[in-house]
């Protein structure tokens, strides 16, 4: 029980963070403003990468990190382990707004107006994702670890 409510609390924090995507366009989508394609795009992976995904990722915590039991020590591997959901945002900004897919996903309207990148600042996809896939692994590497000593 720990986990969920840890994960729900962060994957809360992750759609607040990823509002500056603006990955789920419905009200554009629904007026049929600005550009559809690069709009379904979006939203089709955001609906992946931030529904889906923390939903299989947390059945993948549940299965094989956190244990069943109740008391302290759960709930500080459930803490731990539900941590690694930070490298989600990491690796959604990696495919919707690096460098090399940026141009995939929104309009010169839409990039300049969201301020996707920063301030003249384009990334390369490996500078989230190495975070990413560090928070993806490391958090319930370190939970599972926690298990064993405590």
């Amino acid at each position: 029980m720990a986990l969920l409510f840890l994960y729900g609390l962060f994957w809360a924090e992750i759609l607040a963070t990823s509002a500056r995507y603006n990955g789920f366009p419905t009200a554009e989508l629904w007026v049929g403003q600005g550009g559809r394609s690069y709009q379904w795009r979006r939203l089709i992976v955001s609906l992946v990468l931030l529904n889906l995904f923390p939903v299989l990722w947390l059945g993948v915590l549940y299965a094989w990190v956190v244990p069943a039991d109740s008391g302290i020590v759960p709930i500080i591997i459930a803490a731990t382990a539900s941590l690694s959901v930070f490298g989600i945002i990491r690796i959604y900004h990696a495919v919707v707004a690096s460098e090399e897919n940026i141009d995939t996903f929104y309009t010169i309207d839409e990039q300049q107006t969201f301020d996707i990148q920063g301030k003249g600042k384009l990334r390369t996809c490996w500078s989230p994702v190495v975070p990413g896939i560090f928070y993806l692994a490391v958090f319930p590497g370190a939970a599972k670890a926690l298990g064993w000593l405590l």
